[in-house]
């Protein structure tokens, strides 16, 4: 009988996620724009829907010209968020949402779009794509924003630290892809700007912002064991260091006999800063060489001096 309870215990236990999770099987996504057989000529939609309780993603798809006859699949794209923005040349499509969770999927409609050819770009919106409210330290950083299906060109420009208090425009150029690279910018804050233009006019400018951070994390500080310490075979050595506070991550090398392949690695958060290391295996005396590696948010990188400690 002990038994048998225990066992009904294991099996509450790991079925208590299941028991968790909200059932979405009978939820039917509530599609709120644009309307169904919406016709307008407007490329840049912005597809909205209700949150469903229990969800932990939504599936978005967008088809061409109907889920029945598919003759292309625009997009099939996983988000978190109850919005998604994206532009679609002139065409007929249909799209739907799906909420998701662990153990569950619910019900969807199909809603129709049509988006008609206008070769003005009066009521046209560029949608952008990255970088928008980040920090990075790419070189040359990629501008990249939607196509509209009738504009020739797009005049791309940045500024620093935005367009309403700069003294300068950095950048200021004209190109025909969806995308600009901008070589070289320095630590700051950066605004940039695109529009669309043809023969008949241009579109507003629509902007985004980006901060550059190429600045390496300050170096960690090694503080224990000394340098040059001797310790005991076989015994407990207690590495530690002090992480750089711009810092997000820390790599601890600990190498036997620098110049050889035989190192421990080990990658922690820089709210672990020591760590208790053994050689177990030696019975003569070795030499060890120890530092540590630091990351920032962005990928700059640092590493501390390295120090070293005998074990005999």
């Amino acid at each position: 009988m002990r038994n048998l309870a225990f066992a009904v215990v294991l099996i509450l236990m790991s079925s208590c996620n299941v028991f968790l999770e909200t059932d979405v099987s009978q939820v039917v996504v509530t599609m709120k724009a644009p309307t169904n057989n919406l016709s307008t000529n407007q490329e840049a939609q912005t597809f909205w829907w209700d949150y469903v309780t229990g969800a932990t993603f939504y599936n978005i798809q967008i088809v061409s010209p109907s889920f029945d006859s598919i003759q292309q699949l625009v997009t099939d794209s996983e988000v978190t968020e109850n919005i998604f923005e994206f532009s679609l040349p002139p065409g007929q499509y249909e799209w739907t949402v799906i909420a998701y969770n662990d153990s569950y999927v619910s019900q969807s409609d199909i809603f129709t779009l049509t988006v008609e050819a206008d070769s003005t770009l009066d009521n046209q919106t560029i949608l952008l794509v990255s970088p928008n409210n980040t920090t990075l330290n790419d070189n040359p950083v990629r501008l990249l924003w939607q196509t509209l299906s009738a504009a020739n060109q797009y005049q791309v420009q940045v500024a620093t630290p935005d367009f309403s208090n700069s003294t300068f425009i950095i950048t200021d150029e004209n190109t025909t892809n969806d995308y600009l690279d901008v070589l070289n910018l320095m630590d700051d804050t950066y605004q940039w700007r695109v529009k669309g233009i043809n023969t008949y006019g241009e579109t507003s400018y629509t902007s985004g912002t980006f901060t550059i951070d190429r600045t390496a994390p300050t170096p960690t500080v090694l503080n224990s064991p000394s340098d040059g310490t001797n310790l005991f075979l076989n015994s407990n050595i207690d590495l530690n260091w002090t992480s750089a506070i711009d810092a997000i991550q820390d790599t601890l090398f600990i190498i036997r006999d620098l110049g050889t392949s035989d190192e421990t690695v080990l990658t922690l958060p820089t709210t672990v800063q020591s760590y208790t290391f053994v050689d177990s295996t030696s019975t003569t005396n070795q030499t060890y060489f120890w530092k540590v590696k630091s990351i920032d948010e962005v990928g700059n990188v640092s590493t501390s001096s390295a120090w070293i400690f005998y074990l005999q």
